[in-house]
């Protein structure tokens, strides 16, 4: 199963909010039965369009930079 949303996301989708004319930014996905790292926070995986078009790491336009 993970291996379709990862192959939906990386393809791009449309976003289901507004008019659906847009670009969805990614999914936002949780476990059936709620998993918790040990200080108590809940897992939860996410996977962002752009992730997969090599930008990772590089700055995006109009964000400051961190350091």
């Amino acid at each position: 199963f993970i291996d379709h949303v990862i192959k939906f996301v990386e393809e791009g989708f449309k976003s289901k909010l507004g008019d659906g004319t847009k670009n969805a930014e990614g999914l936002v996905g949780r476990t059936k039965i709620p998993l918790f790292d040990a200080k108590g926070r809940r897992i939860i995986v996410k996977l962002r369009t752009e992730d997969f078009k090599g930008t990772i790491g590089r700055k995006k336009k109009g964000t400051k930079d961190a350091n």
